[in-house]
């Protein structure tokens, strides 16, 4: 499966929607896949807590590259765990640098559809909350 996405030139939109019973999903109209690997686990689901306050929407946009010169995070892959997925920390925030104290993710293979590869960095910024 390819993505319709232009990851490499331009900060991708990126929508995330949590259910009633709590679990957190990104939005992608064009996967074709089965919904459970669109789910965010792992510490992802968390970081979206955060991220909204604790509410059901969450909108960023994010690139893999220096589209997004002005950005509020920055995840930074850590480890690469063979299905297809990788390990990544929070590692910047709002100005605030953590490192590796920063909450750590696990981002799926849903992430090299979105992005083309497992990037090593992903700056995102957040849309309508601030």
């Amino acid at each position: 499966m390819k993505s319709e996405l232009k990851a490499s030139t331009e900060a991708l939109p990126l929508s995330f929607t949590k259910e009633d019973n709590g679990n957190w999903y990104i939005d992608l109209p064009t996967w074709e896949g089965d919904k459970a690997s669109l789910q965010m686990v792992e510490g992802a689901d968390d970081f979206l807590d955060f991220l909204s306050d604790n509410g059901s929407k969450c909108h960023l946009l994010a690139c893999s590259n220096d589209c997004l010169h002005k950005h509020d995070g920055l995840l930074l892959k850590d480890e690469e765990t063979g299905d297809g997925g990788a390990w990544y920390y929070l590692w910047e925030y709002d100005g605030v640098v953590y490192g590796k104290n920063g909450s750590r993710m696990w981002l799926c293979s849903v992430t090299q559809y979105v992005f083309g590869e497992l990037p090593d960095i992903i700056k995102f910024t957040e849309v309508g909350h601030h």
